[in-house]
């Protein structure tokens, strides 16, 4: 999965288990290893969301490079937003018996 961010870093993560963020000139700014293979991801340019096939949300602030929280699902993270409403942030899973919706506030 790839991806710009609006002030123009370009975001992958996929099968490789990791994240990888380059800045506009194709420098690597940031990697890690999730250890499983990753299903989607979405920003906002100051935040990161990563959802996995363990079913567990990780964010990342971009400005800081730190890990700011994790969120289990029931089922793997298949697709998530972040709107500019109220802070949410929300994703779906897929499977797992029961599947199941994360929103965060």
């Amino acid at each position: 999965y790839i991806n710009f961010t609006d002030d123009g870093r370009l975001v992958t993560c996929g099968e490789d288990k990791c994240v990888k963020v380059f800045d506009p000139l194709g420098n690597e700014t940031f990697q890690i290893d999730t250890g499983v293979p990753l299903r989607c991801f979405a920003t906002n340019g100051e935040q990161l969301l990563v959802g996995g096939e363990d079913g567990i949300l990780r964010a990342w602030n971009l400005l800081s490079i730190e890990q700011i929280g994790t969120f289990k699902n029931k089922s793997s993270i298949t697709s998530m937003a972040i709107p500019n409403i109220n802070n949410r942030i929300s994703g779906s899973g897929n499977g797992g018996g029961g599947g199941g919706d994360v929103i965060l506030v």
